[in-house]
């Protein structure tokens, strides 16, 4: 895409739906037709890790740590599935801090809920 005729000024790295029927394709067709953009899993990850790290620490709120810890896991276990059927590229970066936030948020939660205990 050329502005005004002084050669491309942005360059995505989608393709430009020249037939190509890859799911980076569809995804981009969907964002220009709809107007929403999608989140990715590696930001899903984050979001949950840092929901089950805040909440890994609150007796009784836990146990939703605990579930949002498990959340983050899978979403940031499915980004390194090469054949996942995602629409939007993960996020690798966000990814792997949501899967230390959920694993940290299972730690707490196990040692709190044993101190808690005894």
């Amino acid at each position: 895409m050329a502005l005004f005729g002084f050669g491309p000024r942005y360059r995505s790295p989608l393709p430009d739906g020249d037939g190509d029927d890859s799911r980076w394709d569809r995804s981009a067709r969907r964002k220009r037709a709809g107007g929403q953009k999608e989140m990715d899993l590696g930001t899903k990850a984050l979001i949950f890790g840092v929901i089950a790290i805040v909440l890994s620490w609150m007796p009784l709120l836990n146990i939703i740590g605990m579930v949002a810890g498990l959340i983050a896991i899978v979403f940031a276990g499915l980004t390194r599935v090469p054949n996942t059927p995602v629409t939007v590229p993960p996020n690798m970066q966000r990814s792997n801090i949501g899967l230390g936030l959920g694993v940290a948020a299972l730690v707490i939660f196990v040692v709190s809920t044993y101190m808690l205990l005894n």
